[in-house]
């Protein structure tokens, strides 16, 4: 009871520490050495998505002694994670060919790539649509005549450390000359 916790405003992710303060309205307590842990019990700095303890030190203060590592059962927060705006990527290969469309850089830490939804109505795609190493691999049919059709794969992402849960739209375009990988 002679030490408050105020915990972070915003427990949103946003890049930014969260930093949680604790007081004390006794005179001659120490200085306050605050310190947090995730939900494992390792000291960290509150900033990703996830579970925090709050643990602090007191210096020896006029008239309090020095006392290290306490908690209340209070002394808990959780970051939550941040919505993510849904992405467009394209990629383009030749008729008969096989292409990649390389997604890392739109894919969050700690997301998991997985194929949704395939609209191909004009047929061009020829076999199945892979995810591998963050990269959506595709073949086109042997045909001169779907040259500038499109096909449209859907990639979910999921588990992102500090992100809700979002799609990927790649537009897949059907060239008349090799395209450069």
């Amino acid at each position: 009871d002679d030490l408050v916790l105020t915990p972070p405003q915003n427990l949103t992710y946003d890049v930014t520490h969260k930093n949680a303060t604790v007081s004390s309205d006794k005179i001659g307590v120490g200085e306050v050495t605050v310190k947090y842990y995730d939900k494992d019990g390792n000291e960290v700095e509150p900033v990703n998505a996830g579970e925090y303890t709050v643990k602090i030190t007191v210096g020896e203060g006029v008239n309090y002694g020095a006392a290290s590592e306490l908690t209340a059962d209070l002394w808990k927060f959780t970051i939550t994670r941040a919505s993510h705006d849904n992405k467009t990527a394209s990629g383009s290969a030749m008729y008969g060919n096989r292409g990649t469309v390389d997604l890392s850089n739109l894919i969050e830490v700690g997301g998991k790539a997985t194929l949704g939804t395939v609209t191909d109505s004009d047929s061009v795609l020829k076999g199945d649509q892979t995810i591998n190493n963050k990269a959506l691999s595709f073949e086109f049919a042997d045909d001169a005549s779907k040259v500038g059709k499109t096909a449209t794969v859907v990639v979910k992402v999921t588990n992102a450390t500090n992100y809700d849960d979002y799609i990927i739209t790649v537009t897949l375009t059907v060239e008349n000359k090799l395209t450069p990988m």
